[in-house]
């Protein structure tokens, strides 16, 4: 199979660059790599307001088109052994992690030691509640209260003494000493991590979750929310603020450990036959999304703790803990991915349209990881890929011939650099290939599947519907009318008189693939409502938790967005120490500085976990944000997506892709014996090199993985059918970046790192597109089918080169966008005035009355105030006024 071409293919493809290049692109300026260090976060898209990167607006073609139009790997390509001996990563792809580990997360290594500070307290108030309560205990437990308070077991004690001792901690928990309150929120720790002290380690968690539920069932919760914002608004003296450590902000670590804990334990499904903790969870659930003061929720009170943060202004907050907090609650009050779906198929059904038959999420785990492409290290030493197992070849046996199966190979079709002599294999690599099928295989002959197991899913067909959307029909029928007939009818997509049988019945197959999203439906309802504002009725939001969510962050959407961003950008293993404007470690520096080499590993180690934690939760804050916000309204989720654009967030995404990706996924940035509920109970551990070097038994990272993923999803879906946004992807030389990302062999991470490559694939030219088929086979294999999308194959055409400006674009939007919002959350933007739709301006009520007008005060300009006595002059001494004809009578007919 030849892709040469012929001098005209190479002058229409060096006219279609051209084109390209005249496309006006705001980026960074040119003298700066858009994917080198980001100093601060600012805006690409620069239309008079300052973002996350700050910078000037250049065009495509003050780059030049080699700059990204081919692939190169960067200096950064990741360096190792080749792709081909990648491990398939066994990775589960879920909302979190286990419970165990999504606790262990929650505490540094630093806190290690204040462990036993929990259980002290919980003596201390133990000695003080068993002194003046009128109950004692039981005779066969009363030695071991006596005794010593260590030798206390949680699970001897009945149902009756443990809620009274709670109820006692509660009582505690609200006295107005700081120091008392401290010890108390210090003891119910204690007791929300296990009783840890005399609890076998392999019942901790059941003794933690059975502590949550009864917190929650005695009223705890939002005492513990109110105590979070008392000691967020306590004032601090930072003489020390160049040195802050997990010292300064121990009071609220405590109730972030304390709230995140109940949470965690009680939002997970409970066992069945449990039918008193399964409605108490059900109420949880509710009470947490609902408003927890007044008209305010709980998340809107997080997300100012952490602006207050990223302001500067508090510092000492413990930013870790916020984030997975906002996480947390954000999963919890509006669901993960099955109520997702769920709710994305009720409100399809509400619209008049068929439920999704196919998840993507669920197609995906059944796929199997693709061979990535060759390296830049590879491709610059002339490496080539080995054949697999799969395809060697040998001659069938007799036995056989029933059961052979066929396998072409063509080496032109991999991604195999230039220049490596391929002339010697040709005429075998296209010579029919027969392997035996498994079942008749003896067992002298190799087995065909050695580096991976035989898939669980397996299909002779493609694993998606294709899918083809109304408009494009529309259009496809027009130019068949127009080329076969000669005929125009702007307003007749029905009538397919006079064309080729062919042309209808490729117009049958895809009436029969049509997809209308929930998207399209709302769109048009809005543009209906835009339109003709007196005949079109206005939809109204169900009070869900989405929409209250929604509401709460829709005043400084824009600076929670920076906020995150910059954060994000703090914790990217990417970015260097002088870039970072906010510090992200001050709840993970302890109070003295390591002083042996055991303890600085330990803090690197403990660094860069804390960092990860981060990078996890900052992207599955925004990709919840996203899905939801798409589910409850597009323009919900539009709005929140141009706020990223805006914050340059697709130049971040790819910056912290621009590393060695495989690398960052099995990084094992751990230390199982500091790990929660592992330490519970060690007084002093000295760690040796030994437990310092052994990271767990598994071979990756699930939330660097985790990460990765979200990230690549939040790419796409900000990308996705905006031609503007596809051309910054194209300009920034994403591709490189996303084939060193396909070197992670995981279905779901391939999955969404291709369907980013589709997006951009027109635009790359013909050239990119021969060098790289097995990239393209790998895209035509697990990525969904547009029946009329011509990714493969076709290129920009000029009329639509020629109308892409990414300002105006956004700009169009932003209307839309402000239209919308202005009309619905009007009293959330600007309360107290009146709003008035525009086109309805003269029918809106007017004032007649006196009283009204004489009392409305009426600023005057500075100038009519200047010259006051002038205007008395003229306009009241020096006229005459005849007052009598205001007393006579006239007749009007």
């Amino acid at each position: 199979m030849e892709f040469s071409g012929t001098h005209e293919e190479d002058a229409q493809d060096a006219e279609s660059r051209r084109l390209v290049a005249q496309c006006v692109i705001p980026v960074l300026p040119a003298a700066v790599d858009p994917l080198a260090e980001l100093p601060e976060p600012s805006d690409v898209f620069t239309m008079g307001s300052s973002g996350l990167l700050g910078g000037g607006i250049t065009r495509l073609s003050d780059t030049g088109w080699s700059r990204f139009s081919r692939d190169s790997n960067g200096p950064d390509d990741a360096q190792g052994t080749p792709s081909v001996d990648d491990p398939d990563l066994a990775y589960a792809y879920d909302d979190s992690d286990t419970l165990q580990i999504e606790l262990a997360e929650l505490y540094s290594y630093s806190e290690v030691p204040e462990l036993s500070d929990n259980h002290a307290s919980f003596c201390h108030f133990w000695k003080l509640w068993s002194g003046s309560h009128p109950q004692s205990p039981p005779e066969e437990l009363s030695h071991k209260y006596s005794g010593d308070p260590g030798a206390i077991s949680w699970t001897l004690l009945d149902d009756k003494a443990k809620d009274s001792y709670v109820e006692f901690l509660l009582e505690q928990c609200e006295r107005s000493e700081s120091e008392l309150r401290s010890s108390a929120l210090r003891a119910v720790l204690y007791l929300i991590q296990g009783s840890f002290w005399n609890v076998e380690k392999d019942l901790i968690l059941d003794t933690a979750r059975e502590n949550a539920f009864r917190f929650y069932r005695l009223g705890s919760f939002q005492i513990f929310v109110q105590l979070l914002l008392l000691e967020a608004d306590v004032p601090r003296n930072f003489i020390r603020t160049p040195a802050l450590s997990i010292a300064d902000s121990k009071e609220l670590r405590t109730v972030c450990n304390i709230l995140y804990s109940l949470i965690e334990l009680i939002r997970r499904p409970v066992s069945v036959g449990a039918q008193q903790n399964e409605k108490l969870r059900a109420a949880f659930i509710e009470e947490l999304s609902g408003p927890i003061f007044g008209k305010t929720i709980l998340l809107h009170h997080l997300f100012e703790l952490f602006m207050k943060y990223a302001s500067g202004s508090a510092p000492h907050y413990p930013l870790k803990k916020l984030l997975l907090l906002i996480w947390k609650v954000l999963l919890v009050s509006c669901g993960g991915m099955e109520e997702l779906r769920e709710t994305k198929n009720q409100r399809r059904q509400a619209s008049g349209l068929a439920a999704v038959s196919d998840d993507t999420l669920e197609v995906a785990r059944k796929m199997r990881a693709s061979t990535p492409p060759l390296s830049a290290s590879e491709m610059a030493d002339g490496v080539k890929r080995p054949n697999r197992p799969l395809s060697t070849k040998y001659k069938p046996s007799k036995d056989s011939e029933a059961n052979t199966a066929f396998w072409f190979t063509n080496v032109s079709e991999s991604d195999d650099p230039p220049g490596i002599d391929e002339d010697k294999d040709d005429k075998e690599d296209l010579e029919v290939k027969h392997i035996e099928h498994p079942a008749k295989r003896h067992d002298s002959q190799p087995e065909a599947f050695t580096t991976r197991p035989e898939p669980a899913f397996l299909s002779k067909s493609l694993p998606w519907n294709p899918k083809v959307r109304q408009e494009e029909i529309d259009r496809f029928i027009r130019q068949s009318r127009e080329k076969f007939v000669g005929v125009v009818l702007p307003e007749d997509t029905a009538t397919l008189v006079g064309l080729p049988k062919p042309i209808e019945e490729s117009i049958q197959v895809m009436r029969r693939h049509v997809y209308v999203s929930l998207s399209d439906v709302q769109t048009a309802k809005e543009e209906g409502v835009t339109r003709f504002p007196m005949s079109q009725k206005e939809e109204f939001f169900p009070d869900s938790a989405v929409e209250r969510v929604y509401q709460a962050l829709l005043p400084q959407m824009g600076n929670h967005v920076i906020a995150l961003l910059k954060v994000l950008l703090a914790s990217s293993p990417t970015s260097k120490t002088k870039t970072e404007s906010v510090n992200v470690v001050t709840d993970v520096l302890p109070e003295a500085m390591p002083t042996s080499v055991v303890h600085s590993m330990r803090m690197g180690i403990d660094t860069n976990r804390h960092k990860e934690i981060i990078v996890k939760a900052v992207s599955g804050i925004v990709l919840l944000l996203l899905k939801h916000f798409k589910v409850n309204h597009v323009y919900q989720f539009e709005t929140l997506a141009q706020h990223l654009v805006m914050a340059n967030c697709m130049a971040l995404i790819l910056k912290f892709l621009n590393q060695n990706t495989l690398g960052y996924v099995v990084a094992r940035n751990q230390i199982p014996a500091l790990d929660y509920p592992a330490c519970c109970g060690a007084v002093h551990l000295e760690l040796t090199k030994d437990q310092l070097e052994f990271a767990g038994e598994q071979p990756y990272c699930w939330r660097n993985l985790h990460a990765c993923i979200n990230l690549i999803r939040i790419l796409n879906k900000l990308a996705k059918w905006k031609k503007s946004r596809v051309l910054v992807l194209v300009l920034f030389k994403s591709a490189a970046i996303l084939k060193r990302a396909l070197r992670i062999r995981n279905p779901i991470m391939q999955l969404y790192t291709l369907k980013a490559l589709k997006l951009q694939s027109k635009f790359l030219g013909r050239q990119w597109r021969r060098l790289n088929m097995r990239t393209l086979s790998a895209i035509y294999e697990k990525v969904r089918h547009r029946l009329m999308d011509d990714w493969a194959y076709g290129n920009v055409p000029e009329h639509e080169v020629k109308k892409v400006d990414c300002q105006i674009e956004e700009r169009k939007l932003r209307v839309l966008l402000d239209s919308f919002n202005n009309r619905r959350y009007h009293e959330i933007l600007r309360p107290n005035t009146i709003y008035v739709q525009p086109g309805l301006e003269e029918f809106q009520p007017m004032d007649h009355n006196l009283a009204s007008a004489l009392s409305m005060r009426v600023r005057l300009p500075d100038h009519f105030k200047a010259n006051y006595e002038s205007w008395l002059e003229r306009e009241v001494y020096g006229v005459q006024i005849d007052w009598d004809q205001l007393i006579e009578t006239k007749n009007f007919i």
